[in-house]
């Protein structure tokens, strides 16, 4: 059983100086703002654990914080609203609450890791992103996200290793965010997939000369995710923000001895074009996707 507590108290100061015609500001005019922002409090934390030669089983309960800090210095007015920009945002902060498991089996040739959240955030950090371009930092809403995963390691004979992980996430809002149709209770978090997943396995076979040979293939899905919440991404229709569920291959066969490893890889072998993030901020549109199938060779020496 252990049990603890984290004090902090953050003061932080902020000197923005802006000019010209992107800071809303006539030729020649130079403007100086100062802002600070402090902030204190206390971050405890819970664990119960067993552990016997071959299992660990644990309870945690733990409080996490991000700091906040000033924002908006140098932001103009909002041109539609005449409302000024934010001048701090506070930390947000989490709850977590976690169960979970490590066995080792079979004379460790099995590994099985196991576990289960539940989280609860509060006072979002999140980008507010204007009309007219400028993004700044805010305070909105709050969030909560339960899921499980899960890790599946064997050593079925001598040099291979075969692998399989999981993972499901739910991850909403619970409060509605600043503004009608930035994010509204029970819509998802962006870039959160419910599910991940990955397997492969690495087989490695000694060669003569003290050199070990060694082919690993893996393979990823990624699940479909949102960039943001519908108007904060420039489209007011929800749920057009939509980025497609997507998996990876990638391949590594090479040599490796004691001071040395030469490794000929191919990565994204399907050639898939994966996006990333996808956005619409300012009339456009932009995508940014995984790099496209690469081969190469790479070479590593330990001095």
């Amino acid at each position: 059983v252990s049990a603890g507590v984290r004090w902090f108290d953050i003061e932080q100061q902020v000197t923005s100086i802006n000019a010209g015609a992107l800071a809303s500001l006539p030729s020649g005019v130079i403007e100086t703002t100062m802002s600070d922002a402090s902030e204190r409090g206390v971050s405890p934390k819970f664990r119960l654990s067993y552990a016997s030669n071959d299992a660990l089983m644990y309870f945690t309960i733990s409080k996490g914080f991000r700091e906040g800090g000033p924002t908006g210095q140098g932001v103009p007015p909002d041109p539609e609203t005449g409302a000024p920009a934010p001048k701090q945002f506070d930390s947000d902060a989490l709850w977590n609450y976690e169960i979970g498991a490590k066995m080792s089996l079979w004379d460790g040739n099995l590994t099985l890791n196991g576990a289960a959240f539940y989280i609860d955030w509060d006072d979002i950090q999140t980008n507010s992103v204007r009309g007219d371009g400028h993004t700044f930092t805010v305070n909105a809403g709050a969030a909560r996200s339960t899921g499980a995963e899960i890790e599946i390691r064997s050593l079925p004979t001598e040099g291979l290793e075969v692998y399989l992980t999981a993972s499901y996430v739910k991850s909403v809002l619970t409060e509605d965010q600043l503004k009608p149709g930035d994010g509204l209770s029970g819509d998802r978090i962006p870039g959160v997939p419910k599910w991940t997943a990955s397997a492969g396995f690495r087989y490695v076979q000694p060669l003569p000369r003290g050199i070990d040979g060694f082919l690993h293939v893996g393979l990823r899905h990624v699940g479909d995710s949102y960039n943001g919440f519908g108007k904060s991404t420039g489209i007011s229709r929800r749920g057009r923000d939509k980025q497609d569920a997507y998996d990876l291959a990638n391949v590594r066969l090479g040599l490796q001895a004691d001071s040395w490893e030469a490794t000929l890889f191919a990565d994204n072998i399907g050639d898939e074009r994966a996006v990333l993030y996808f956005n619409r901020l300012v009339g456009d549109v932009r995508i940014n996707v995984v790099r496209p199938r690469t081969v190469g060779l790479a070479m590593k020496y330990w001095f």
